[in-house]
């Protein structure tokens, strides 16, 4: 499927089984120029038919709920909040078979332990199983025999001793790591866009102006009902409300609670919604780790700190390709210990694990650093540890030597960076430029767009909405303009043209119809009309935004380039195809020369003039401009990106037409799988995708 740019943003405008366009909209007044590939609304996956509010669940398999009462249930639950319950093997099984993405622990009756323990031992998703039972009836020797099995318990304490250990030993092992290359340096389009999420999604949420009080009441509304109501449960909330500024930052991090919890989760699976709502405590702890640093005596600051963990072994296969000199960074809020003994415990946790790697990352200090926020927290720690080092999230480190230790344990060597450091100083400069200038929840609302995260940059843009005044008419322009865009990201064509008219009232109240500034907002008028099916509209107000931008003192070839991709748009929906591929190989030649080889943007405009060729019934041709978007977009998006459903649909038609049924079929499932990941089993989008691949299947 193509997709057609104008100046900000792009969105499906005319979609069969395999085709699809799309036009980017221009910001007004003009950010800093974003190219955002993505054709729809971001819509979250469910995990299964019940909730999951954190990376772990429990399945309680017990033939008589009648045993379990109520406290016992609470104390499992404080340790991990979703269970699960059953009475049937097979229905245990089925929702086994059922879940992704989340790490099981299975609590069974000593009367079926020997039924269901040799099938769920065979689950990946199961990581431990531990038999509860009032008198050790079972043969422990049988038991011993699946490496799965944690214990046989009949007493609940030791039962949650036994998992409490094992759910911290998870979350040490389930930090996300981004790695970027010290070639990529150089092509900083080819940067793995999780790093540089979390770089900027750190730098804009620690400038942002947080009502304490209002956040903290809105964070326990939100988490509450993702707990049940424990007696425990419900006394953290109140303890929160009431006494957080009683207690330190350090201490709520590291006290068993919520907190904890959904932060790391959040961090984990890059859940905006509750980042953005946990922002405040960010600052906080953030801000108290960097007091506690600039308050060290640099003598004490002890030369090599540790960390143990497992690493899924893909990941580890991608750090060992990256020569020394590479970056890396924790996403998370770091947690390092002085003492290597502790740290290779860690990492011995994950021997019998086949899908991890057991790693010992040796971080070298600096005492001449003193820009990298890390304290000692022991003495302020919920939890006592005279070892604990913390860094602050997302802290990047230069990577050095990768050794083998032992047969089963690797060591990573780490060198902490300097804020003053060339290359990360050269990437976080190319990313705040990306995100144009503005106050941090501008700016967080340009990285919500970034990352396809609509409807949270929606919420953003009508949050400062509120909190401006009237008379500024060009910060509401500006937000109406980007309203205009999220809406049309997310469909609603009808808002999305009333904030964008609503933007071009409001600027021309107090500047002329042709001024530089506006040429970006008569273009998102023209593709909303585009969309409308009003062609002749939409086209006189392209050609009024190429005007404008022709006409500037110092024209800005990109914009240009946007603006003839918009007009051949129009063209190719009229049927015109000769002027349509004028247009756009005008924009295709303009972007060569001014964009790198790996720019979103180009893959744009390789689409859409694949498209015209489709069009004019030149498959081969269309075939070729459509893998030269596969191959910039696999470079510069997430390998989930929506914009890729559009790709992997056009080249699937355009191998269809060259009854090339295999390769058709091929990038007709990434379509459904990267649709399904996207929106979801239940969305049209996911479901025209499936119904085509069905279609291409029968055709074998």
């Amino acid at each position: 499927m193509a997709q057609k740019n104008t100046k900000f943003s792009t969105t499906s405008s005319k979609k069969t089984n395999t085709v699809s366009k799309s036009t980017t909209t221009k910001p007004s007044p003009k950010p800093a120029n974003i190219q955002i590939q993505s054709t729809t609304n971001n819509i979250l996956l469910e995990q299964s038919q019940f909730q999951v509010s954190e990376k772990f669940i429990i399945f309680w398999l017990e033939p008589n709920l009648n045993n379990l009462n109520e406290k016992l249930i609470s104390q499992i639950r404080s340790i991990v909040n979703t269970i699960k319950f059953f009475t049937d093997i097979d229905q245990c099984v089925k929702t086994l078979i059922e879940i992704k993405d989340v790490k099981v622990f299975l609590i069974v009756s000593n009367s079926l332990a020997q039924q269901i323990v040799p099938v769920a031992q065979q689950f990946i998703q199961v990581d431990s199983i531990y038999i509860f039972s009032n008198h050790k009836s079972i043969n422990e020797q049988w038991s011993e025999a699946y490496i799965k099995i944690k214990g046989i318990f009949n007493q609940i304490e030791a039962l949650c001793n036994v998992l409490k250990e094992r759910v911290h030993q998870l979350n040490n092992d389930f930090i996300p790591i981004s790695i970027v290359p010290e070639s990529s340096i150089d092509n900083l389009n080819s940067v793995d866009p999780l790093f540089m999420y979390f770089q900027l999604f750190k730098e804009n949420i620690l400038t942002i102006e947080y009502d304490n009080e209002m956040e903290r009441q809105q964070l326990v509304d939100y988490c509450r009902p993702r707990y049940q109501e424990t007696e425990n449960g419900t006394k953290i909330f109140d303890q929160f409300k009431v006494e957080y500024r009683q207690k330190s930052p350090i201490w709520w991090y590291t006290v068993e609670c919520f907190l904890y919890r959904m932060l790391n989760n959040a961090l984990r699976t890059v859940d905006i919604e509750l980042l953005i709502k946990m922002g405040f405590f960010i600052q906080d702890l953030h801000g108290q780790i960097k007091q506690l640093h600039s308050e060290l005596d640099s003598n004490k600051i002890p030369p090599i700190v540790f960390r143990g963990q497992g690493m899924l072994n893909d990941e580890f296969a991608k750090l060992k390709k990256v020569k020394e000199g590479g970056l890396l960074s924790f996403n998370y809020f770091l947690s390092t210990s002085t003492n290597r003994m502790v740290a290779i415990d860690f990492a011995g946790s994950n021997k019998n694990k086949p899908h991890l790697t057991c790693i010992l990352f040796q971080i070298e200090m600096n005492s001449s650093i003193s820009s990298i926020p890390f304290a000692p927290i022991s003495h302020l720690s919920a939890i006592q540890s005279e070892y604990e080092i913390l860094f602050s999230m997302s802290t990047v480190f230069r990577i050095g030597e990768i050794k083998k230790l032992e047969s089963w344990l690797w060591e990573v060597n780490l060198t902490l960076t300097d804020d003053n450091d060339p290359l990360l100083t050269r990437l976080t400069d190319h990313m705040r430029l990306s995100l144009g200038d503005g106050n941090g929840w501008r700016r967080l609302g340009q990285l919500m767009i970034k990352m396809g995260e609509f409807k949270k940059a929606e919420e953003i843009y009508n949050t400062l909405l509120k909190r401006i005044s009237c008379d500024d008419k060009t910060e509401c322009a500006f937000l109406h303009n980007q309203l205009g865009y999220v809406c049309k990201q997310q469909g609603d064509l009808a808002e999305a043209l009333s904030n964008y008219t609503h933007s071009l009232e409001i600027s021309q109240s107090s500047m002329s119809s042709n001024d530089p500034r506006l040429s970006s907002t008569y273009s998102n008028i023209g593709g909303i009309l585009k969309k409308q099916g009003e062609l002749d509209r939409a086209l006189k107000y392209y050609e009024h935004a190429l005007k404008i931008d022709l006409a500037m003192p110092e024209p800005n070839p990109l914009e240009i380039a946007i603006d003839y991709n918009n007009i051949g748009s129009v063209f190719d929906d009229q049927k015109k195809y000769p002027e349509a591929l004028k247009n756009y190989k005008e924009a295709l030649e303009i972007k060569r020369d001014y964009l790198p080889p790996h720019h979103p943007s180009l893959a744009t405009t390789y689409s859409n003039i694949g498209l015209v060729y489709r069009n004019m019934d030149d498959s081969s041709t269309a075939l070729l401009y459509y893998q030269q978007a596969l191959e910039i977009q696999k470079k510069s998006l997430l390998s989930n990106h929506p914009s890729l459903i559009v790709t992997h649909g056009n080249m699937a038609g355009a191998l269809e037409s060259l009854k090339r049924y295999n390769e058709a079929i091929e990038h007709a499932q990434r379509a459904v799988d990267i649709a399904k990941h996207a929106f979801g089993p239940n969305h049209a989008e996911w479901q025209k995708r499936e119904k085509y691949l069905e279609e291409l299947q029968r055709k074998c």
